[in-house]
């Protein structure tokens, strides 16, 4: 059973705390304390940490595709137009990058369009179809799909209240 620590403050109105009614003018938290909630809240810093230094890091390289973007107009539209794409994708991972609770779909769908398109470039390299040196390429997006998946951040729990249909 977790230790348990009763802060108290005042305040002129009456205000709820997880559904329970505090008396007039005065707020009741009960906060619970407990090793392992500190070991998960240095963790989850950690991760959060280390998702917002891939997310600059990834946003970043994406972005630097706008050289070769402009490069490839003429030569290779086709080209172009994907790293068009990730170029806009790299700007919204360094905004992503300030909130990535927030911007959880975001990350979901590089880390898995990194990992369709590291395959697919893959499979493509295996069969010959291009270059052996787009293995590379393949490699890098794999390894970035897998650190967003690893570092993803977790799905916020809501609770539910209970409201009496009348």
């Amino acid at each position: 059973m977790p230790a348990t620590r009763r802060v108290t403050s005042t305040l002129e109105q009456f205000v709820s705390w997880k559904g329970h009614w505090s008396t007039p003018g005065r707020i009741v938290l009960n906060l619970h304390f407990s090793p392992m909630t500190e070991f998960r809240r240095e963790g989850n810093m950690w991760r959060e940490r280390a998702l917002r230094i891939v997310l600059v890091m990834v946003g970043l390289i994406f972005c630097a595709l706008a050289y070769p973007m402009i490069l490839f107009v003429k030569q290779a539209p086709a080209m172009a137009m994907m790293f068009s794409v990730y170029v806009t994708l790299g700007i919204f991972l360094l905004f992503a990058a300030r909130n990535p609770g927030g911007n959880r779909s975001l990350i979901a769908f590089t880390a898995w369009s990194s990992f369709a398109h590291g395959m697919f470039m893959a499979g493509q390299a295996f069969a010959g179809l291009v270059a052996g040196g787009e293995l590379i390429g393949s490699a890098v997006l794999v390894v970035i799909g897998i650190a967003l998946t690893v570092l993803a951040p977790a799905k916020e729990s809501v609770e539910r209240l209970s409201v009496p249909i009348t």
